[in-house]
Parts: C-alpha cells; structure tokens; sequence
C-alpha cells in the first residue's frame, strides 16, 4: 500500500519515495497528517509555503536523501534535523535563517546546500566542515567576506556567491580544484582576481559581473576549461596576453568596461562564437576575420569606427556574423 499524508481534507502520496507539497499554503507541518511516521519516504518538497518553524518530528524521516524548504519564513531549524543522516539535498533558500544554524554543520553526507536569500551577514563556518559538498549557493546574501577555510571544500563542483558584497576573494580558492561554475556577479565591491585563480583548470563557467575588477592576472590563461566568461560592468582597461590561451572559450562578455582600444589577443581565441564588447573605441583590429566560429558581436557605436573598421563589419555580417550596434542587453 502506498503511503500518504492528508493536509486540509487531501491526500497526497509517497510516489518513488518521493512527497510533494509544494506550494500548499502549509504554515504548520504538525497539520499534515501522518508525516512523521512515513518510512519510505526519500525525497521532501516543502518549498513556497509558510513555514516559520518545523517541529522536532522532522528528525523521524531517517531514509530522506533530499529536503527542499525554499521559500518559506523559516528563522529557526530543530536539533532534529542532524538525525537525518542520510541526506544529500538540503534547500533552505530564500527564509530568514540569520544566522544559520550550526546543526547544519553535522549533515556531513550533504553534497549540495542551498543557504541563498537569507539575509546572513557573516559566511558560517561550519559550513566548511561539509567536505561532501559538491554544490552550494550563498548568493543573494549581505556577506563581505569569504573565508579561508572555504578552501577545505575540495569537491565543490558550483559555488554561487553572487549578489553579495564580498570585497576580496581567500587565496585558498585554488584548492577547489574540481569546480567548474564560479558566480561572483553583482558583488560590486572585487577590485582583484587572484593569481592563484590560474589552478581552476576544470572551470566552465565564470561570472564576474558587477565588479570593480580592474586588472586580470595572466595565471587566467590556464584556464583551458573556460566556455564562457562574463565580465560586464567592470573597469578593466586591457586583458592579459594569456587570454589566447582560452582555446575553449565560446562567450565572452566584456561590455561596459573601460577598454579605448580592442585588445588584439582575442582575436587568437578560435573557439569564440559570441563576443559583447560595448566599449568606447574607435577602430576594431583586422585579425578579428581569424575569428572563424564567430557568430554574434556586440560593438557600441559602429558609426564612430574608422573606415577600415567599417569595412571589417561588412566583411563579418556577409560571413553571416551577427554584428549589434548599441548597448542593448
């Protein structure tokens, strides 16, 4: 027989182990009928409902690998909850868990934790103790810093930490060697990348937008793994020579910077498909025709390029080269 709960007259059943109740306008878990005592139950979907507390019961449901709690009006979390020692999944998004509980220091099997919007001011450092991870989001938090011991997170494989106000990056971030999503965006405040960056060989995809980023090192060169780069909204003014070495990069993204002139090193980026480079220049470097996989590029002001410039459009739109001219996004 199949389990099941019953919450406001309905019956919702246990299907491949898996319960939702997603989106049931639930404010008390203790109202939903035979929750606590469900043994096959591995997967838990309580995401956008009301929730401002769980009660101790949660602890009961031991076979659980996944627990999604998105977006509720969580501020607390029970002791419980470190009974689940089999979970995997934990979503705890968009609640009010400031600060965040160190009971979530003992999940030690978790490898994916989602801590976003929850207004937390300080990075929980227990959170380093969950060498299991392998993908976790803070973004969208109030943190500054990051510290070193996030570099005890050696199989993290996506780490978000967009949307915060995080000035500097740990230098321990080149232990995270297996990563291969890195999003910094809309951070506002990282003036610098760091050197040690250069070791993230397995890295995909990099989202730096949103910054004060005025330099990149030439270690970024190593990064033979990168796809796709976004960097808008920065002050850079040059890029490395190293930047050709990228022979993977498919989108790059450089719009709004402070570049005068078009750096001529990515144009030996053969792998490029997309580039945006909304900058103030005037001339565009014949070599951009190498770009052979080119298929869009964003300029700013084609009109006010120079004449040879011109004819280098031409020669890429009849290529069926999508060229934008204006700063639309």
């Amino acid at each position: 027989m199949n389990e099941f709960v019953e919450y406001n007259g309905e019956r919702f059943y246990v299907e491949n182990g898996v319960l939702n109740l997603k989106e049931k306008k639930i404010s008390d878990l203790n109202e939903v009928k035979g929750l606590e005592n469900l043994k096959l139950i591995k997967k838990l979907f309580l995401n956008y409902n009301e929730l401002e507390t769980l009660p101790d019961s949660i602890g009961n449901l031991k076979m659980l690998n996944e627990l999604d709690l998105g977006s509720n009006k969580l501020t607390e979390l029970p002791d419980s909850l470190a009974n689940l020692v089999l979970l995997e999944k934990l979503s705890l998004g968009g609640n009010e868990l400031n600060p965040l509980q160190e009971i979530i220091g003992e999940l030690i099997n978790l490898k994916e934790l989602n801590v976003a919007a929850n207004g937390l001011s300080e990075y929980p450092e227990f959170i380093s103790k969950l060498t299991s991870l392998e993908e976790l989001s803070l973004a969208t938090n109030l943190l500054t810093t990051v510290p070193e011991s996030i570099g005890n997170l050696t199989k993290l494989r996506d780490l978000n930490i967009s949307e915060n106000q995080i000035k500097s990056l740990p230098d321990s971030m080149d232990k995270l060697i297996m990563l291969g999503y890195l999003l910094l965006g809309n951070n506002q405040y990282i003036s610098m990348i760091p050197d040690s960056i250069g070791n993230l060989i397995l890295l995909k995809y990099l989202d730096l937008n949103d910054n004060q980023i005025k330099t990149i090192p030439e270690s970024f060169g190593n990064l033979s793994s990168l796809e796709i780069v976004h960097l808008s909204y920065n002050q850079l003014r040059n890029l490395p020579e190293s930047i050709r070495n990228l022979k993977s990069l498919k989108y790059l993204n450089l719009n709004h910077n402070l570049f005068t002139s078009f750096p001529e090193s990515i144009c030996n980026i053969s792998s490029l498909e997309n580039l945006e480079f909304s900058n103030e220049i005037s001339t565009i470097p014949k070599s951009i025709i190498n770009l052979s996989l080119l298929r869009e590029l964003r300029l700013r002001n084609i009109q006010n390029l120079d004449s040879k410039s011109k004819k280098l459009i031409i020669k890429l739109r009849n290529r069926q080269v999508f060229v934008y001219d204006n700063d639309d996004d």
